[in-house]
């Protein structure tokens, strides 16, 4: 109550020295007595009394428990549907530069406008392998793919809980964020497969029941 007392004695004070300046400067209008509390002693008195109370412990339980439900269960990619027919596209991770790479020393490697492909220098060297966690033809036949190509697989989450799968599997499923690589893949339904074909990664979007090691 370190605070109480301080703002006691500061109170008391200002009362002192507002009264010499009454006594010595006279009346000059009507004194109002202040009514109004402090904004920040009102919600310290409001926090003192919920953590009292042990409301603002609930409170601070309920807070933790509804992020850990959203981390554990985020929200469905919206837009995404269940695959009925097989469709094979491709798509160029190329980008073009819009500013130009230099060195710390100010040496330029690569112009602005340049078109650049990572897959030029680099091997994706696993398959991702998107599906709906829901729907449980689905969750069986990534499974059989795991247990014949193990690490060579990425699984990707759509929709469904990924921390019951990571358990489930003993391997890290992963989940599509807010539906950030679907969209950069251009892909429309699962269970969907993307993986390197020379300078292109190849997806294919396809029935359960066709998934198959």
């Amino acid at each position: 109550m370190k605070y109480f007392k301080g703002l006691g004695v500061s109170l008391i004070a200002f009362s002192c020295v507002t009264a010499t300046w009454a006594a010595d400067l006279g009346k000059h209008g009507e004194v109002y007595k202040i009514e109004e509390k402090n904004a920040l002693d009102a919600i310290y008195e409001k926090l003192k009394t919920m953590e009292k109370s042990g409301e603002l412990a609930k409170k601070k339980k309920e807070a933790i428990d509804r992020s850990m439900h959203s981390a554990k269960n985020p929200k469905p990619v919206e837009g995404i549907v269940t695959s009925t027919q097989k469709r094979v596209f491709n798509f160029d991770p190329s980008m073009v530069l819009s500013n130009n790479i230099t060195t710390d020393e100010g040496q330029i490697i690569a112009l602005a406008g340049t078109r650049i492909n990572p897959l030029d220098t680099i091997t994706m060297s696993r398959t991702l392998v998107f599906f709906d966690g829901t729907k449980q033809d689905q969750v069986d036949a990534v499974e059989r793919l795991l247990k014949v190509y193990d690490r060579k697989i990425t699984p990707v989450l759509v929709n469904g809980t990924w921390l019951e799968l990571t358990k489930k599997w003993k391997r890290q499923v992963y989940f599509d964020q807010a539906g950030y690589m679907t969209t950069r893949f251009g892909i429309k339904a699962v269970p969907a497969i993307v993986r390197q074909s020379g300078k292109v990664l190849e997806i294919t979007e396809m029935p359960a029941q066709e998934l198959k090691p």
